[in-house]
């Protein structure tokens, strides 16, 4: 069964950040998935988190973050490559590897019903990335995943997603778990 996703508006509200400019649901069940803009190292909502079903945290932007989850842990921490301003990774093929590492841990969490917050700087194109092969993973349809995020950032007030036509082209060759 494919996991529903929650519309941009329709999550609950986290104390202390806007919903969706700065956390966006993704789905609830069979654990919570959602995105982000890198959190501040003063950000207080990690236990509100926890109590909705949080138990990790994967940093895309880094491999030490500035910031304490607790009591969240940290599942990855890694520094893809942001493509804001370029089309292309270094190394697509080695970064498209890192990604799909990256979502099956991800899948491997949310299935065993632990939630996970996925983010990068500002929780857009990496975030994005990772999300949507993960939802593959999952089980859902492409294009749902495709006009799912690009609605999610539009809410966001950002120009819509991907930030570079390489990510979405990364998620469409994701094949889901029952294809593979």
């Amino acid at each position: 069964m494919k996991p529903s996703l929650i519309p941009p508006f329709n999550g609950p509200e986290i104390r202390g950040l806007r919903v969706p400019h700065e956390f966006y649901w993704v789905l609830d069940h069979p654990a919570p998935l959602a995105g982000m803009s890198l959190p501040s190292p003063a950000m207080n909502s990690w236990s509100d988190f926890h109590e909705m079903g949080f138990k990790w945290v994967v940093c895309l932007c880094s491999e030490i973050p500035r910031y304490d989850p607790a009591p969240l842990k940290r599942l990855m921490t890694v520094e893809l490559c942001d493509l804001v301003e370029t089309e292309l990774p270094d190394d697509p093929q080695a970064e498209e590897e890192s990604i799909r590492l990256i979502a099956d841990k991800v899948v491997e969490k949310v299935r065993i019903g632990e939630g996970v917050i996925v983010h990068c700087a500002g929780g857009h194109g990496r975030t994005g990335t990772v999300l949507g092969v993960a939802l593959r993973r999952l089980g859902c349809p492409t294009e749902e995943i495709l006009t799912f995020l690009d609605e999610v950032h539009r809410a966001r007030q950002k120009p819509g997603w991907p930030e570079s036509p390489w990510q979405s082209e990364v998620v469409a060759r994701t094949c889901s778990r029952d294809d593979a």
